[in-house]
């Protein structure tokens, strides 16, 4: 069965059996098949190969990012809060972004110091940053790798 709406080529293509009728689909003498129907095809391997391998490294960071992402989330939760005596130690920050248009982010980091010499740095928001200054001595709560608070030993 040829479709009237069908081009002179298409219908021979179709009635010599170069062609089935099954895998084209025409609306007002249009084809309407997949917009990927052309993508790189035709092209040689070579050529199609690199977009192969960024495509699968793409998906694959995202997932490692993923998997990563979970599973610190999980041994956080898993984990005991700890209250800990400790120092703070150091305080230090990191810009990035920030090129042409684009506005620049700020991470903020807090290094601790307990009694028995243990060190932990966290990543902490801009207002407990800004809080607290090197040499200060207090009680220390924290979640495996997560921040909790620092509550520090007011001195009079």
């Amino acid at each position: 069965m040829v479709d009237d709406r069908m081009s002179d080529e298409i219908r021979k293509a179709i009635e010599n059996g170069d062609a089935s009728y099954s895998n084209v689909t025409y609306v007002d003498g249009f084809d309407t098949g997949s917009a990927f129907d052309g993508f790189l095809a035709g092209a040689p391997v070579w050529f199609v190969i690199p977009f192969v391998l960024i495509a699968a490294l793409i998906i694959g960071a995202i997932v490692f990012a993923i998997i990563k992402g979970s599973s610190t989330y999980m041994k956080n939760n898993a984990s005991d809060i700890e209250r800990v005596e400790v120092r703070l130690i150091g305080k230090r920050n990191k810009v990035w972004g920030g090129s042409g248009d684009r506005s620049a982010s700020t991470s903020y980091y807090l290094t601790f110091e307990a009694e028995n010499g243990d060190r932990k740095e966290f990543q902490v928001n801009g207002e407990q940053y800004g809080l607290n200054i090197e040499g200060d001595e207090g009680l220390l709560t924290f979640q495996g790798t997560r921040f909790k608070s620092f509550e520090r030993n007011i001195q009079t």
